[in-house]
């Protein structure tokens, strides 16, 4: 028997890490997200991360969000999370940010949540998100990734960060 849609009755929280830089990715991740969550019973709960998005721009992304959720019938919440990125001050940048730093801050932010999908903002989802949960349960696992590939090999660029 395949699992299907197992927390169809309770929220579920996406997070997203991004400041102004990257808003337009933010938007797009984000609406895929919601576009996958087509059908799904459950609220979606979405969290962002801002690392330094302004008020006006914020706005607007609450607008489209908005807008596409209401016209795609899908069941969502939006959080911002001020991020005080001075925390990370002395890290590295990982492609020209520092955001996806503020993805260690999330089991204080929403410590009540059982599950979160952290997600990039370069990331399209395409199929139903819930998918993704079933699949770290059954792998019993709390990651779920790739890897990646600059050669086409086997060389993970990553691997100088962990």
């Amino acid at each position: 028997m395949i699992e299907k849609y197992a927390y169809s009755s309770e929220s579920f929280h996406f997070a997203f890490a991004s400041d102004e830089k990257y808003v337009v990715q933010l938007q797009v991740a984000m609406l895929s997200l919601i576009k996958a969550s087509v059908g799904n019973v459950a609220c979606q709960c979405i969290h962002v991360l801002d690392c330094g998005i302004s008020d006006e721009t914020w706005w607007k992304i609450c607008d489209r969000v908005d807008s596409f959720a209401c016209k795609n019938n899908v069941i969502y919440e939006l959080h911002r999370h001020y991020i005080d990125m001075t925390l990370f001050e002395n890290f590295r940048e990982w492609n020209t940010s520092k955001a996806a730093y503020a993805r260690l801050l999330l089991p204080k932010l929403i410590p009540d949540s059982r599950y979160c999908v952290y997600s990039d903002c370069d990331v399209l989802f395409v199929n139903n998100p819930w998918d993704m949960v079933l699949q770290l349960k059954r792998a019993n696992v709390a990651i779920l990734g790739h890897r990646n590939s600059i050669d086409r090999g086997f060389t993970n660029p990553d691997e100088k960060w962990f």
